[in-house]
């Protein structure tokens, strides 16, 4: 009689090519969310009489970054604790398509749009590059919501390849998982 451990497909050889690009890629998350924080800080401490819609885009943008740093914080931990030496793991999106297409692409779009409202205000003639800025901020957003929508439909990165909605914006995923297949 086998085990479970028997069941489980074997770690490959150059796993480190399969689980680098995902503890490399949290880490300068990290190391960028730090960065954040510290420009969050000096904001806090510069501009007390900003107004309230400022503030708001601020803090606002920092507390979904805050969420987005922990969400892929639980990737990690779903990936390398709790399915430690399980490759069925590695291969699981978990939550990875809201912390990042997702979150990313709100917190993008909101960024981009406040540009464009600035962009408007120092410039009125270019109001042309205002509009584009926010249509194309727009079209971003909406690609990012279908490829996280699409991510969990699939479920496995080694899918993402046979997508046929997305399938651009896939190739990309998919190429950091190619070794996972058994």
């Amino acid at each position: 009689m086998s085990n479970a451990t028997d069941l489980l497909p074997p770690i490959p050889s150059d796993i480190a090519a399969t689980t680098g690009p995902q503890i490399i890629g949290t880490l300068i998350n990290w190391a960028l969310y730090g960065v954040l924080s510290v420009q969050t800080y000096v904001y806090y401490l510069n501009f007390p009489d900003d107004n309230i819609w400022n503030k708001l885009l601020v803090y606002g943008s920092y507390i979904v970054e805050v969420v987005q740093t922990a969400m892929t914080a639980a990737d990690l931990c779903f990936w390398f604790a709790s399915g430690f030496g399980n490759m069925n793991h590695l291969g699981n999106v978990n939550i990875s398509p809201v912390d990042t297409p997702i979150l990313c692409g709100i917190i993008a779009a909101v960024v981009q749009c406040f540009f464009a409202y600035r962009i408007y205000n120092l410039r009125r003639s270019l109001l042309w590059v205002s509009v584009l800025i926010v249509l194309t901020s727009i079209v971003q957003t909406v690609g990012a919501f279908g490829v996280g929508y699409r991510a969990f439909k699939l479920q496995e990165y080694v899918d993402f390849h046979e997508n046929v909605i997305f399938p651009q914006s896939f190739d990309v995923c998919y190429s950091f998982y190619l070794e996972i297949e058994v």
